[in-house]
């Protein structure tokens, strides 16, 4: 059972009437952690196109089986061990900040194992811009079809490691104070075009630097570090509560927590809740 060694951490075939994903470097089986059938049997190791990159905890791969003309896409977790079937990866694919994972045409997958799709169909999305918040605690991730014109925006929050009402339109104009006006996706033509308000966080640089500040130690600290701070913490509850514990997470969690011991002077202080004695606990 030949196959291709990606990294020293992935290895895969499409040999034999499947494309197999395996962990363990071993020609005398063909089992692996994923599997699904291809459409010619017969191909050879060389026959078929492969490509992938690394991102944070992730490996993403592209794959063109021999005789097939549409590019599968698939992302290998490394902390899970686990692979998720994600071609819309192949349209575009973004990393998100602070190593969260990445976002595509219509979901997103973090590293802590979580994947969403919100689109059945996101074919023809295109990634068109980003824009992020002034209190570095949001991102808005915009896509476009431009066949019809059609937007799909996906506000991604770092704290909560969401998106959260991600928006289908078509057309919107963001203002200074964060007001977004839409168009509400329609799939006809219609004399009376439905519009909306939102109240969001994407206010620009000047508007934001007018508002008050209440003159606490946190606020001192500034509202970007806390958000790493807090998305960090966050990423700690969710190592130490892996429903399939294994080494690599172990080793994940050990070393998150002396990285947030490091990084964040004010853990320690009353206003935080003394965080770095919560941390060192675990």
């Amino acid at each position: 059972f030949p196959h291709l060694n990606i990294l020293d951490t992935l290895f895969v075939e499409t040999t034999g009437g499947d494309l197999t994903l395996k962990i363990e470097n071993s020609t005398e089986t063909g089992n692996g952690i994923y599997s699904e059938p291809v459409e010619d049997r017969t191909q050879s190791l060389d026959d078929a196109r492969f490509e992938f990159a690394k991102v944070g905890s992730l490996i993403l791969l592209k794959v063109l089986p021999y005789r097939e003309t549409t590019w599968r896409g698939l992302v290998f977790n490394t902390q899970t061990g686990k692979a998720t079937r994600l071609d819309a990866i192949v349209q575009a694919c973004i990393q998100l900040p602070e190593d969260h994972g990445i976002i595509f045409p219509g979901g997103y997958c973090l590293r802590t194992g979580e994947t969403k799709r919100f689109i059945e169909d996101p074919r023809g999305l295109q990634y068109l811009s980003s824009i992020r918040s002034p209190n570095g605690e949001d991102v808005l991730y915009v896509f476009q079809r431009p066949t019809d014109g059609f937007y799909h925006l996906m506000p991604y929050n770092l704290v909560r490691k969401e998106v959260a009402n991600p928006i289908a339109c078509n057309g919107f104009s963001l203002f200074d104070d964060g007001k977004m006006i839409v168009f509400r996706a329609a799939a006809e033509p219609s004399r009376v075009h439905v519009v909306q308000v939102w109240q969001t966080p994407f206010t620009s640089a000047e508007f934001a630097a007018t508002a008050p500040t209440d003159g606490s130690f946190l606020g001192k600290v500034g509202n970007a570090d806390l958000v790493r701070g807090i998305s960090d913490a966050y990423t700690l509850v969710t190592l130490a509560r892996y429903d399939t514990p294994s080494r690599a997470s172990y080793e994940e969690l050990i070393a998150a927590c002396a990285r947030f011991e490091d990084a964040y002077f004010w853990g320690n202080h009353a206003e935080a809740g003394n965080l770095k004695e919560a941390v060192s606990a675990m």
